[in-house]
C-alpha cells in the first residue's frame, strides 16, 4: 500500500492518514504470472514451477524469482518469461518474424468469421476469430522453438494473447488503408 501511494496508484481501499500502518491486500505490482486458465486455453507452455520444500514461496512465487543477484546480463525475454511463468515471453508483435507470421496467417483466410454482412472499415476486427488465431499462433511458437532453437532475434516469435493480436490487427488494417490511399493518389 505504501508503494502504491508513492507511485500514485490508487489502491482498492481508502488510504489511512498514517502510512506506517501496514494493511495486507491481494494487490500486486510488476509483471505477474499468466493465469493457468489462459495458459491452457491459448496453448502456452508453462514453465516447470519448483514445488520443492527447499525453495520458499512468497505469494505462490518461488523466492529466487523475486530477487536476482547476478552480474550476468539477462535477456528481457527470459526475464519476462520467468515472471509470466511461460516458456516464452508474452509480448506485443514487434519482430520481423512476427509481422510476417501475422500477415501469412491472416492472408490464409482460415481465421475469418463468415458473415452475410460486410463490416464497416472500422469494424473489420469483428470478422477475425482472435481466439482461434491465438491458439494457432502459440502452437507455431512452440513448434518453431523446438525446430529452430537459436533463431536470430529478428525472426523470433513470442506468445500472444487475443487482445494483443486484435490490437495489432487494428494497426495493420489502418496501415493497409493508408498505404492503399497513398497508392491510389500516386497513380491518379
Amino acid at each position: 500500500m505504501k508503494l502504491a501511494a508513492e507511485v500514485g496508484v490508487k489502491p482498492s481501499f481508502p488510504i489511512p492518514d498514517v502510512l506506517a500502518t501496514k494493511i495486507m491486500t491481494d494487490e500486486s505490482f510488476g509483471i505477474i504470472a499468466i493465469p493457468d486458465s489462459l495458459v491452457a486455453q491459448y496453448h502456452l507452455q508453462p514453465t516447470k514451477s519448483a514445488e520443492s520444500p527447499i525453495i520458499p514461496l512468497v505469494d505462490n512465487i518461488p523466492a529466487h524469482l523475486l530477487t536476482r543477484l547476478s552480474t550476468q546480463p539477462l535477456s528481457a525475454y527470459v526475464f519476462l518469461a520467468e515472471r509470466q511463468r511461460t516458456m516464452h515471453a508474452v509480448v506485443q508483435i514487434h519482430t520481423t518474424g512476427e509481422y510476417n507470421l501475422f500477415k501469412s496467417l491472416l492472408e490464409s483466410g482460415l481465421y475469418f468469421i463468415t458473415s452475410t454482412k460486410a463490416p464497416a472499415a472500422v469494424n473489420t476486427a469483428r470478422m477475425v476469430n482472435f481466439e482461434k488465431l491465438t491458439v494457432k499462433w502459440n502452437e507455431i511458437v512452440n513448434e518453431w522453438a523446438a525446430m529452430i532453437p537459436n533463431q536470430p532475434i529478428a525472426t523470433r516469435i513470442y506468445y500472444k494473447l487475443p487482445v494483443q493480436l486484435e490490437h495489432h490487427h487494428k494497426l495493420w488494417v489502418q496501415s493497409r488503408g493508408t498505404h492503399a490511399t497513398l497508392i491510389n493518389t500516386a497513380s491518379a
